[in-house]
């Protein structure tokens, strides 16, 4: 009888330890904390415009981003979205203390205020603080564009474990009328 509660006792420890283990491998979210968005009328005007999106990492550890897209609906006039408007994902790394105040800025804003220095690939990047900012890199390929993104998708390992997560996104450009 002894050996039959000391097994229940142990089967019952070791499952609870499971589901704290996998608890806090699972444990971890992105959400938006502030972004900024331009006209099409900007866009047109300067051709490429450099983004900041404000985003915080509420969870356990610290992930490594494998890559960040952005959800897109449907092309306009029968032309894939990137034959419209390329976008390109960027980290602030935030080595010139600039960091989180990007806003919206031309390029040739970008390169006068020496930020493309702080701009860094989005693969292997490790979330080591809380608050970071994505910079989205947008080039106006035709003035047909509308605004068609859903929402950002990041793509990260957390824990060893490979995982996506998307957020709602209104867009880039503001509706002007």
């Amino acid at each position: 009888m002894k050996k039959i509660v000391s097994l229940a006792i142990f089967t019952f420890i070791l499952l609870i330890f499971g589901v704290i283990f996998f608890y806090i491998l699972d444990y971890g979210k992105f959400s938006n904390w502030s972004y900024s968005t331009t006209s099409l009328e900007a866009l047109e005007e300067h051709q490429t415009v450099y983004i900041g999106y404000g985003v915080k990492w509420e969870g356990l550890g610290s992930p490594t981003i494998t890559d960040i897209s952005v959800i897109r609906g449907m092309a306009t006039a029968g032309k894939q979205p990137n034959e419209l408007l390329r976008v390109t994902s960027f980290i602030d790394s935030g080595k010139n203390g600039k960091q989180n105040s990007i806003g919206v800025l031309d390029e040739a804003s970008v390169i006068k205020g020496g930020f493309l220095d702080t701009f860094i690939p989005v693969n292997g990047y490790k979330v080591n603080n809380e608050l970071f900012d994505i910079v989205f890199k947008l080039e106006l390929i035709d003035t047909n564009y509308t605004n068609d993104v859903n929402g950002i998708l990041i793509e990260y390992k957390h824990f060893g474990i490979s995982k996506s997560q998307i957020i709602d996104f209104e867009g880039f450009i503001t509706d002007s009328n």
